[in-house]
């Protein structure tokens, strides 16, 4: 057997501990004739539906995984009984913020959906434990591993797991007992030992150790590279990310003796394991056995509450009908004709229940007196009319259907609505309470390096202190990293800018390498996915920096799985409204003013009909 497939790689998505952009990533595999890869980022799937959709693309086999940090010697927290002399030290933290977590590492890699499932549950357990609980949070306990561990392959882990530091340490008694603990969780066959050739002094005694012990244990070994970059030459840029994520300057806190973690060929792996040809034919192996299908192209709908006897169609078709008639007095040919059209489209698409499920929010919000009205291209449909979701009538304006809905282009529809911005937690409360917090999250935002965030980044890693840090980032536009010594050179406001000065090429070529880096997870504005199943199912979830849930999967990605990404957005001008609303009823009397008119309709000759005239 020959070939070779990397099971163990860091994207720019472990944030600040990964130099390898997805898309480089999967041309250097096909440049180098490599069947499959892996993505194993720190602590979650952050970059896993867009290396998944690409790798298809681009005719590789993706297998998704993650690095995660374990409990060891008992339980974390409590006091340890090994003596002194034999205690490891335990690794410092993994990921940024929340999602960070120190102890010692394992690699999980997904066979199939069953497998996806679990590592999403395990992630936002150990993302998601309460403060004060027995594991800290980020750490996943081998209880929760061994109960969720069904579709997943396990490794044994780096030189940062807990075999692998017992045997840098001298200690293999213990590497034996953790690599035992660790595959009683797993399925037989499902574990394997991890090797690692650094090419370091200690490397090949560390590698012979530890297949010695796999042996003795009757387990498969498996061969990684622990790649964090793509060829050698980007080490740099990778010393620099750790070194900013670890709040110090170059050289870093890794401290590495070499340029050694990049995506080898599969004859540079087979000669560092040329003694363990094995440890190399289980990466294709490992590959064969991971099959994951997501299944893309399908739409998941939360729940819509629908009565006995009805389905979701035929209950939107009558509550269209019933608007229809109310909005439309008298009612005419052409909004017949209209509303039979679109809800054919509904229903040949699949969406009924995702309308029943926006017009539930809105119902609500209007039932507690919160102003709100739908906008953008939800507008031109006369259901979304018809349920009082939007106001502008799309017969009397002449609107198109199908810039909202098109049969030839099948994607989720977009309903926006505003809400009365000083009330919109209202509407966030109901929506967890209808549907149930396990069904509900906020959507992501990935925060990536413009010219200004990669200025700073390079400035801090090469040692500048905070002041002239400020300094060389101050007066930047936010345009791409890539074209920084464009903006310098045509800029009228980078005239005189201290990067122009002698002396910065080297903090230029880095700001120019970390253009678009995956920098850390935001929290989308408004954005709330809502699920029919557990959210736990679909994504890992982990708490953000402003204290709500949110995915670790951006909206791209919730729109790639086939989700609902619902827009709660606040709107400050309906605020403005009910607040002048009420001052006038105060003061002349509720009956004098109601509330403000729907836009009427159009009179001849106001407005251009769309199709042209």
């Amino acid at each position: 057997m020959s070939g070779f497939v990397h099971l163990h790689v860091h994207s720019d998505f472990s944030f600040m501990d990964g130099a390898a952009y997805i898309d480089g990533l999967l041309k250097r595999v096909r440049r180098l004739g490599m069947p499959a890869v892996a993505l194993t980022d720190h602590q979650g799937l952050y970059g896993a539906i867009r290396f998944y959709r690409a790798a298809l693309k681009a005719g590789v086999q993706p297998v998704l995984g993650c690095e995660v940090v374990v409990e060891t010697c008992g339980v974390i927290g409590e006091e340890c009984d090994q003596p002194p002399q034999e205690r490891l030290q335990i690794p410092p933290p993994s990921g940024l913020g929340r999602a960070s977590a120190s102890g010692f590492h394992l690699t999980l890699l997904v066979k199939d959906m069953a497998g996806y499932r679990n590592l999403c549950r395990l992630l936002s357990r150990a993302h998601l434990r309460e403060e004060g609980g027995v594991v800290p949070r980020s750490v996943i306990a081998l209880s929760d591993l061994a109960r969720r561990s069904e579709g997943l392959i396990g490794l044994s882990g780096c030189q940062r797991g807990e075999a692998g530091a017992s045997m840098l340490a001298e200690l293999p008694w213990r590497a034996k007992e953790a690599v035992q603990r660790l595959a009683r969780c797993f399925a037989p066959g499902d574990f394997y030992v991890e090797l690692m050739h650094d090419m370091t002094p200690e490397a090949p005694r560390y590698v012979a150790a530890l297949a010695g012990m796999a042996q003795t244990l009757g387990l498969p070994v498996v061969a990684t590279n622990d790649v964090h970059y793509l060829t050698r030459a980007d080490f740099r840029l990778h010393d620099v990310l750790s070194s900013v994520g670890a709040r110090t300057s170059l050289p870093g806190p890794l401290e590495r003796p070499n340029a050694e973690l990049y995506l080898k060929s599969a004859s540079e792996m087979r000669g560092l394991f040329a003694a363990f040809p094995r440890a190399c034919d289980a990466t294709l192996e490992i590959a064969g056995r991971c099959r994951l299908d997501l299944g893309l192209g399908s739409f998941h709908f939360p729940a819509a509450e629908v009565p006995a006897g009805e389905t979701a169609y035929s209950l939107l078709s009558k509550l269209a009908w019933r608007g229809v008639e109310e909005r439309y007095q008298p009612l005419t040919p052409e909004a017949v004709r209209r509303l039979q059209h679109e809800l054919a489209i509904i229903e040949e698409l699949g969406f009924p229940e995702y309308f029943l499920v926006v017009r539930d929010i809105v119902e609500f919000a209007k039932s507690q007196g919160i102003r709100c009205s739908g906008r953008g291209s939800a507008g031109d449909s006369i259901v979304t009319y018809a349920l009082g979701i939007t106001d502008a009538d799309p017969v009397a304006y002449s609107l198109l259907f199908e810039r909202f809905l098109n049969p030839a282009r099948r994607q989720m529809p977009d309903i926006d609505v505003d809400f009365d911005s000083a009330r919109r937690d209202e509407v966030i409360d109901y929506i967890y309470r209808r549907f149930g917090s396990e069904h509900v999250a906020m959507v992501a935002t990935v925060c990536t390096m413009t010219a200004k965030g990669a200025v700073r980044t390079a400035a801090k890693a090469l040692g500048h202190p905070p002041k002239r840090v400020d300094e060389l980032s101050r007066h930047l536009p936010w345009v791409s990293a890539r074209k920084i010594r464009e903006v310098l050179a045509t800029y009228p406001e980078c005239r005189n800018h201290p990067l122009k000065a002698p002396g910065h090429e080297l903090l230029l070529d880095i700001t120019e390498e970390l253009s678009g880096c995956s920098m850390h997870l935001g929290t989308h504005l408004g954005g709330f996915i809502i699920t029919r199943e557990p959210i736990e199912t679909w994504m890992p979830l982990q708490w953000a920096a402003k204290g709500v849930v949110v995915s670790q999967y951006d909206k791209d990605d919730i729109e790639a799985l086939g989700l609902v990404k619902m827009d709660i957005l606040g709107l400050r001008m309906h605020s403005a409204i009910s607040e002048a609303v009420q001052l006038a009823r105060d003061r002349v009397g509720e009956a004098a003013v109601p509330e403000p008119f729907t836009l009427p309709p159009r009179r001849p000759g106001r407005l251009r009909d769309h199709r042209g005239g």
